[in-house]
């Protein structure tokens, strides 16, 4: 520190007078030094810049993400109820870093940090449909697929992205599914944003389910597993395809107990505490009680929907394996509704590189 102030009195001797003598320097004596401190830092070490009179921003938000970090990891210590401003932004894609950081961190508040960051869940994202607290040590996060509307698809795969980036979940069980679920295919253009584009497209068409897409934008090591019963499912395709909607839903009573045992298994083989099950609406109700019997604490989550849904009669085509074209998706006079406005943008990292000066830091 070189700058000088007043009657060419080194700055940086002052500073050190006073950081020495702290307890004997009154600030009410040198009420301008503190100004002086950070406009010196501005001026000599490139990490913050100064925005307006009284607001200043970092050069590169690594430095913000690391000060922010270490401020909660330290007042958790303190106090674990300063968890709960963590969970307040789990959701924000500018907080993944703080989050990634400060879990790696705090391990063992783990599953708290995820179990109250449902109470947060943006009004634009989606919300929590309900939520039950058990004593097993497991956590299972049951994300409603609402696959007839693409606005809700992709606030299904925003709120894996913020599980998933943040570390929280290695492992998702998927209905219509029955092995492994692997899209490398689409990570193998030589340039990925190609690669995303075209799975984007596949999204839209609804060939590709938010957690397949997922694996192509989330650099984290995550597992997708197939959950149903292969000769069940087919059963079920079957008399669907042959009109006998009665018998179709008296055999899909036995599968909501077939996803929860293999959800079960698969968390024990990769041995995982936290897995998100991804199902359809009618399931949940009956997974969601019987998770409750089981004394496994479990969260009911959905995705805000936008734009219009499909309708029936594509939806009837989907099961049966007709899928839109991507002349279908991209057409304008498509019988298809799908949001032709919806982009892949709301995905992205967000720039912003200032938390909120009037953020409530004082809540307990």
């Amino acid at each position: 520190m070189k700058s000088r102030v007043g009657n060419n009195v080194k700055f940086d001797k002052k500073v050190k007078e006073i950081l020495v003598n702290m307890k004997s320097v009154s600030l009410i004596r040198y009420p301008n030094y503190p100004k002086y401190i950070v406009d010196d830092i501005e001026k000599n070490s490139g990490i913050i810049r100064k925005l307006s009179s009284n607001f200043y921003s970092f050069y590169n938000l690594t430095f913000q993400e690391h000060l922010v970090c270490k401020l909660l990891y330290e007042a958790v210590q303190k106090d674990e109820r300063y968890l709960i401003l963590a969970s307040k932004h789990f959701w924000e894609s500018r907080w993944l870093e703080i989050i990634k950081r400060l879990l790696s961190l705090l391990l063992n508040y783990l599953h708290n940090l995820l179990m109250n960051s449902m109470k947060f869940i943006p009004e634009d994202l989606g919300s929590a449909i309900g939520g039950f607290y058990g004593k097993e040590d497991k956590i299972i996060i049951l994300l409603e697929d609402n696959y007839a509307n693409c606005g809700a698809r992709l606030n299904q795969t925003r709120m894996l992205k913020a599980m998933i980036s943040s570390n929280c979940v290695k492992l998702i069980t998927s209905a219509g599914a029955t092995s492994r679920v692997d899209t490398s295919i689409l990570s193998k253009f030589p340039v990925r944003e190609i690669g995303v584009d075209t799975a984007f497209h596949l999204f839209k068409s609804m060939m590709l389910t938010a957690e397949e897409f997922c694996t192509l934008f989330i650099d984290s090591d995550f597992k997708i597993w197939g959950i149903e019963d292969e000769e069940l499912y087919k059963k079920q395709l079957n008399l669907y395809a042959e009109g006998d909607l009665v018998k179709m839903s008296e055999l899909h009573k036995q599968v909501p107990p077939i996803y929860i045992k293999n959800t079960l298994k698969k968390m024990s083989e990769e041995s995982v505490s936290i897995a998100v099950l991804t199902t359809g609406l009618l399931d949940m109700p009956f997974i969601s009680k019987e998770l409750q019997k089981m004394n496994i604490t479990h969260f009911w989550i959905r995705g805000k929907e936008e734009g219009e849904s499909i309708s029936s009669e594509q939806h009837d085509k989907l099961l049966k394996g007709e899928y839109p074209s991507p002349h279908d998706i991209l057409d304008e006079d498509s019988s298809w509704k799908v949001d032709k406005d919806l982009t892949f943008d709301k995905l992205k990292t967000s720039k912003i590189h200032l938390i909120d000066p009037d953020e409530e830091i004082s809540f307990l």
